[in-house]
């Protein structure tokens, strides 16, 4: 029977003793600073696409979108509130939008919006000009400030000539 509790007692001791194993490091959300996906997930790249198109966007909100608006940025500093470049901005309801893409202000008009809601609401806008076609879809992440509200989503700038395409993460405000 002793020889038992030296066995149990040497177990105990070698398991209170062994490091951490790497599932196990970072899991506090308090304490971690590096976020990483699930064992076996890979995680979607944040700009996709094999286009000749950088996504430089815009330092200041253009002066033609005014109103009920949605103005979109790569990172999330519009929806922490910080300081972010303004990748896309445009009208709700009609008249043109802008989008910041290989350093240049580009100005598209509404082509078609869609809205629809399943767990939360999902809202499609399609905007064009000659060259470009671009095409963004944004989910409801709650209310922002009084009469606006937070989103993420992506935006896809399409050439018309080729049909090739860049698409990116997105985060920010609509409302009016």
């Amino acid at each position: 029977m002793r020889p038992l509790y030296y066995l149990l007692a040497a177990l105990l001791f070698a398991a209170c003793t062994s490091s951490p194993t790497p599932e196990t490091h970072g899991s506090d959300p308090a304490t971690s600073d590096v976020i990483e996906p699930a064992p076996g997930v890979t995680p979607e790249a944040a700009v996709t696409g094999d286009a000749d198109i950088d996504f430089t966007g815009m330092e200041d909100f253009p002066n033609i979108v005014e109103g009920c608006s949605c103005a979109v940025a790569q990172d999330a500093g519009l929806k922490t509130k910080e300081t972010s470049t303004y990748l896309f901005a445009y009208n709700l309801q009609d008249g043109p939008g802008v989008i910041g893409i290989n350093g240049e202000a580009v100005e598209v008009a509404l082509v078609n919006t869609e809205t629809r809601t399943n767990l939360s609401e999902e809202l499609f806008f399609t905007h064009e000009n000659s060259t470009y076609r671009i095409e963004t879809e944004l989910m409801d992440e709650g209310e922002s400030a009084d009469e606006v509200r937070a989103y993420s989503g992506h935006v896809k700038v399409i050439e018309k000539a080729t049909g090739k395409f860049r698409r990116t993460k997105v985060y920010g405000d609509c409302g009016c």
